[in-house]
């Protein structure tokens, strides 16, 4: 009877001891990673379970609920590091770099020189808040921009021919409500999403004197994407997103002044991006990203749809919280 007594009391001991039990949980946590073996008896483990609930502070209780939930949220993200639970705000993507845009206009209404538009420099933000466990609001705002360079326009409604400088802006936003669904497939993370949104574009060609034309496109668009994780640091990720029941308009004007404005009957954007990050540290990743923006349009008159593509060649810094 009293060896019972004395393991009894060394066993309510130990597990209800604040710092023995986390100590005995990460333990255990460790071992399951391992795949190995670490299981009291069943006796100690109700005893355990019943210490802690009885004996533990309320503080360390808080502590050892917030590390359980850190915990969950490391292993749905796939990350090394911790996210604090209470922040919705999950990170900040800025990438600045290299931009290109070019013109398939087989209506010759409105060309430009072969070239098109080249040594563009671009800026992009992109916060993300983790809505749910497995819903997400990604924002895309974008900026691109550049020195002027020579072009020829031809605009067949206003009877004009140009030859200038001429200067591309393209400028917009993107938001959209993800839905994911992490899982393991070996060591690596998957996280394949999908969700929709709302965007608006903007493409201007500004002339000094001249014509300039603005193009607006806005509409709802469908976005799906996947991301796969390795060694919980290095990051693949891609994805694509195509408008649909688009509308658009396109203004042309001279010193402030409109000198035209049309609806247009057809229009559409889409987006694909693909890049890769690295985990530095807890709040900074590091790493590069491809984005492709077209916007289509086709005004009444025209035979066939006028498309401008732009090129990103983007270094992405991303500070998680």
């Amino acid at each position: 009877m009293n060896k019972f007594w004395v393991i009894f009391g060394v066993s309510l001991f130990f597990f209800s001891t604040p710092g023995l039990a986390e100590r005995y949980d990460l333990a255990k946590e460790v071992a399951r990673d391992k795949g190995e073996s670490l299981a009291p008896t069943k006796r100690i483990q109700q005893w355990s379970r019943r210490g802690k609930k009885a004996w533990q502070p309320q503080a360390t209780r808080r502590r050892l609920a917030s590390l359980s939930r850190t915990q969950e949220s490391n292993r749905v993200t796939g990350s090394a590091f911790a996210r604090p639970e209470a922040s919705i705000l999950a990170s900040i993507g800025i990438n600045t770099g290299y931009a290109q845009t070019d013109t398939n206009n087989s209506n010759r209404q409105r060309e430009r020189d072969r070239s098109g538009f080249h040594q563009r420099a671009s800026i992009g933000i992109n916060p993300s808040f983790e809505i749910k466990k497995y819903v997400v609001l990604d924002i895309d705002g974008f900026f691109v921009d550049g020195p002027g360079q020579q072009a020829t326009r031809i605009d067949n409604a206003l009877g004009t021919v140009e030859n200038g400088e001429r200067r591309l802006r393209l400028y917009g936003g993107m938001s959209e409500l993800r839905g994911r669904y992490p899982f393991w497939l070996g060591d690596v993370k998957l996280v394949p999403s999908i969700g929709g949104g709302y965007g608006l574009i903007q493409l201007s060609e500004l002339a000094e004197g001249g014509t300039s034309t603005r193009l607006q496109v806005n509409a709802p668009y469908g976005t799906i994407g996947l991301s796969a994780t390795f060694f919980k640091r290095l990051t693949v990720l891609g994805d694509y997103s195509l408008s649909f029941s688009a509308s658009g308009t396109l203004d042309s004007e001279q010193n402030e002044t409109i000198l035209s404005s049309q609806d247009i009957d057809s229009s559409e954007f889409n987006r694909l991006r693909a890049g890769a990050l690295y985990r530095l540290s807890q709040p900074l990743s590091l790493g590069v990203q491809y984005i492709r923006r077209q916007v289509k349009r086709q005004a009444s008159g025209e035979t066939t749809p006028i498309s401008e593509t732009t090129n990103q060649f983007l270094g992405t810094m991303v500070l998680h919280f």
